[in-house]
């Protein structure tokens, strides 16, 4: 006999959906947490979710995989204040390489 688990998360498209646990990835980081994703059932838009090690662990148990290219990054502490539109367009013109080095220098 085989057991099925289901997972159910708040799509921002969609709403609460319902999927099986077999197609969420978890990753948890060395302080206990961890960050689960999933790609939405109706919409496939990627879901990420933190949670628990223990949570982690349920869904792992139940057939979920764990991920390495999950970005814990997102469990990380938040601070300082947020980037400002000046900011977020520097950084883009940075990394595409039309920011000069005279503005760069600002």
């Amino acid at each position: 006999m085989s057991v099925t688990a289901m997972v159910q998360t708040m799509c921002p498209r969609c709403g609460i959906v319902r999927t099986d646990a077999t197609r969420a990835r978890c990753g948890i980081d060395a302080g206990g947490r961890a960050l689960c994703g999933l790609d939405c059932p109706s919409c496939s838009l990627p879901i990420f979710v933190r949670t628990t090690a223990k949570v982690a662990e349920a869904i792992f148990w139940f057939g979920g995989r764990g991920d390495p290219r999950l970005p814990l990054e997102l469990l990380e502490p938040r601070s300082g204040p947020p980037l400002s539109w000046d900011e977020a367009l520097d950084l883009h013109l940075a990394l595409t390489g039309t920011m000069t080095h005279e503005e760069g220098k600002r």
